[in-house]
């Protein structure tokens, strides 16, 4: 969910296996549709720009991080190298996990490569702390947990 247009409401944005995110604007119809090849495995808002208008953060199985216009369009698409586990924001920065167990810190304004950690597993899952500077939380299989700062 995240607020598109600065309108101050919210759209309701989804993904799936279908490798469609969708767009729907608070009177249920859809705004825009952005397929991204492949099945969509995270997606989160984040106003990226300053301007008042979250923009979304998309990353699916085709190895691609997407950041997408409130009106859909693409800003800037990014191969990380790996299928898209989990997404977060923190910092300014787009931290993706791969499935192949990498985090893939990106700028998030323009998608450019900041920095790679490999975690020596597959990744699971991504989160970060809710006060600015906290540090990423990853989980990998085989029960790993590791904190990530930077």
């Amino acid at each position: 969910i995240g607020d598109l247009n600065a309108d101050g409401k919210k759209e309701t944005l989804f993904g799936g296996a279908d490798a469609n995110v969708h767009a729907i604007g608070p009177d249920g119809k859809l705004l825009w549709k952005l397929n991204t090849g492949d099945e969509v495995t995270a997606l989160t808002c984040t106003d990226l720009d300053g301007d008042g208008a979250e923009e979304v953060l998309v990353g699916s199985l085709s190895f691609n991080v997407y950041a997408v216009k409130g009106d859909g369009s693409v800003i800037w698409r990014t191969d990380v190298g790996s299928p898209v586990v989990g997404l977060c924001v923190t910092d300014g920065k787009c931290c993706a996990l791969t499935a192949s167990g990498e985090v893939c810190v990106l700028k998030a304004s323009t998608g450019e490569w900041s920095s790679i950690t490999s975690l020596n597993a597959p990744g699971l899952r991504i989160a970060r702390g809710p006060a600015q500077g906290s540090p990423l939380v990853v989980t990998t299989e085989g029960g790993g947990l590791v904190g990530l700062t930077w």
